[in-house]
């Protein structure tokens, strides 16, 4: 029996567990930076779930639409994978696994924005969507934030050109009695 979702980017509903595959080293794949060393080693069924996370907001965002009474959006260009920005979405994905830890500042309560920086991604604008919870991807971006206006118009616009996408697997714990997983989704345009 699934929860009921606890807000707007969580989600959560039961599933039975099954098994993770044995990590990935995507390393080529992020910035040779020390501190993307902890978002190196990834399963590869989290790298898939993220590629499908990936294909499914590209197809949203090809329709364009409104979002609410807040804006409407003409279809927008295919984002390009920056490595600073998955950096970052695994990084973040990581520090979503202590359930306390569900929101958009790390235990520090500095917000993404400084992550970025601090791994070399200036933003000239920027924006995070995050989830946690076993959801297929579509239904993660059609059902749940594509459906909440705020997040929609963080997703449509196509002043985007760069994002960064990652699934964690969450093991079952005392706190976490179901499979859950956290996402993150890091849109950013560059200053160039």
């Amino acid at each position: 029996m699934g929860r009921t979702p606890l807000a707007v980017m969580l989600a959560w509903t039961a599933c039975d567990p099954t098994p993770r595959s044995e990590p990935s080293t995507l390393a080529s794949a992020l910035p040779d930076a020390p501190a993307c060393d902890p978002a190196r080693a990834w399963a590869d069924d989290d790298v898939a779930a993220a590629d499908a996370l990936g294909e499914a907001i590209a197809a949203t965002r090809s329709r364009g639409g409104r979002c609410g009474e807040l804006a409407q959006f003409p279809p927008a260009p295919a984002l390009a994978i920056d490595p600073v920005l998955t950096c970052a979405a695994r990084l973040r994905a990581l520090a979503l696994a202590d359930p306390e830890a569900f929101g958009h500042a790390d235990a520090d309560d500095r917000p993404p924005w400084d992550l970025l920086d601090a791994l070399g991604y200036s933003p000239a604008v920027a924006s995070e969507l995050i989830a946690t919870g076993e959801v297929a991807p579509t239904d993660l971006v059609e059902g749940i934030w594509r459906a909440s206006p705020v997040h929609c118009a963080a997703l449509l616009p196509g002043r985007w050109r760069d994002v960064g996408i990652a699934r964690r697997s969450l093991p079952v714990t005392d706190e976490r009695p179901e499979p859950s997983a956290s996402w993150v989704v890091l849109l950013g345009e560059a200053v160039r």
